[in-house]
This record gives structure tokens, sequence and C-alpha cells, in this order.
């Protein structure tokens, strides 16, 4: 059994880290990044408009639009599950996803 690990950023949105999961994090003025590497991540997102927040896994960029949302890395996939608002899906195709 592993760790698990709550964070809470500037702006109040919460990360939620499962086992073995690696993230980073960049704030800038003008937009939020996470890029996920490894594992799991539950993201609840403290939406602002012109400041978007963005994760970043593999090729695939998941936007959030007011959201709480979970993010699962897998070998051959990834899994997305929206829990509360809409996250918009970019991989070179658009698809928002909503609850």
């Amino acid at each position: 059994m592993g760790e698990r690990r709550n964070i809470e950023l500037a702006d109040h949105s919460q990360l939620e880290l499962n086992t073995n999961t690696q993230v980073s994090v960049r704030i800038s003025p003008l937009k939020r990044q996470v890029p996920l590497t490894q594992g799991e991540a539950m993201f609840t997102v403290q939406h602002e408009r012109l400041r978007p927040f963005t994760v970043q896994v593999n090729t695939l960029k998941i936007r959030d639009i007011g959201t709480r949302f979970n993010v699962k890395l897998h070998p051959e996939r990834i899994d997305v599950a929206v829990l509360e608002g809409e996250v918009e899906l970019d991989d070179g195709r658009s698809l928002n996803i909503n609850c």
C-alpha cells in the first residue's frame, strides 16, 4: 500500500495524487499547466477564464472548464473521468466531456 498526497495550489486548486504519481506544476500569470508523466491524480480546479488550467498527458491536453476530474495514465491508454463540470480533451481533435 502506497502513500497518497494532497496538494493545494496558490490558486486554491487541489491535486490528490495516488501512489507512484509524477506531476510537475507550472503556474504563470497567463496559464496553469500540470504535466502528468506517471500514475493517477484527481484535480479540483478553481476555474479562471483568463488563465486556463491544463493537464498534459503524453500528447493529450485536458483543459478544465470549472471542474473536478480524475486522470489515470496506463501504458496503453489514458482514462479521464469527469465528476463535476466539464473538460475539453485535445489530441489534435477537440472533444468536450461533462458529467
